[in-house]
């Protein structure tokens, strides 16, 4: 299977990247922000780049 068609039929869907990957353009793209429901990240992730996630739906998990 394709990543695209796992995320379409998985029950949730969950982003781990840490925070150098939210200021970036996209190489690539496997789903819309709508198809995420949790994002895993580290403690470096900027207080704004949180708040967005969350402002859209996606729960987010700092880890230490």
């Amino acid at each position: 299977m394709y990543l695209r068609e796992l995320v379409a039929v998985a029950k949730s869907c969950i982003l781990v990247a840490d925070h150098t990957k939210f200021d970036l353009p996209p190489l690539v793209t496997i789903c819309d922000w709508s198809e995420i429901d949790t994002v895993v990240t580290d403690r470096l992730i900027p207080l704004e780049t949180a708040e967005s996630l969350r402002q859209r739906g996606l729960k987010v998990i700092i880890a230490e």
